[in-house]
């Protein structure tokens, strides 16, 4: 992604969530952004939570993931917006908040960074 991008922050009281993006070609991405210590260590993956999830749905968002900043570097999992909804691939869960998400299991992500990093990292170009 480059500069030819649209990009629509995410917010709860002021917190960053993640960021909607969208291409001049039409190519809609949601990214929660996280930290390693949101991990979900009891199923092995990323959530997000479903009203977030349900909007990318509704407004017809491709791709839905996570991008991880870690020393410098970015990380990102990525799948597809259908992917979070099937339960061979996704499981439910809950914040601490009590709000309901969906997750997927590290395994289950389309683009994994660590087996894609080289491609995702020429592929988007995320500021």
């Amino acid at each position: 992604m480059g500069n030819d991008v649209k990009r629509t922050r995410h917010t709860l009281n002021g917190k960053l969530l993640g960021v909607f993006y969208e291409t001049e070609s039409g190519h809609r991405i949601y990214l929660g952004h996280r930290q390693l210590r949101h991990l979900d260590r009891h199923n092995w993956g990323w959530s997000i939570d479903t009203r977030t999830l349900r909007r990318c749905q509704e407004e017809g968002f491709e791709w839905v993931g996570i991008i991880c900043r870690r020393r410098g570097a970015k990380h990102i999992w990525l799948s597809h917006v259908s992917d979070w909804f099937d339960p061979h691939k996704s499981f439910p869960t809950r914040h601490k908040s009590g709000m309901p998400e969906r997750g997927i299991r590290l395994k289950q992500f389309r683009i994994d960074p660590a087996n894609d990093a080289g491609k995702i990292d020429k592929e988007f170009s995320i500021r």
